[in-house]
């Protein structure tokens, strides 16, 4: 039963092109069980961030939670 099916995945596969095959590797890839900890997991997201958009963030976001989340007056 697997064999049939990976056969007519594979079958489907070969007529795509390559920008549409590297798509369904993508696709494919995000059902694997992921190898990374959560913080490399976090790194891997903080990275792919736009450095103007970091250098926008505050920087007491940790003692001014309240205000960034509530609109509370600031410490």
């Amino acid at each position: 039963m697997q064999t049939d099916v990976v056969e007519k995945i594979s079958s489907k596969v070969k007529r795509l092109s390559a920008d549409q095959q590297e798509k369904v590797l993508e696709f494919v890839e995000e059902f694997e069980p992921s190898r990374h900890t959560l913080w490399e997991m976090v790194k891997d997201k903080v990275e792919r961030i736009p450095k103007d958009v970091l250098e926008k963030l505050p920087t007491d976001g940790s003692e001014n939670h309240d205000h960034y989340l509530y609109g509370t007056p600031k410490k």
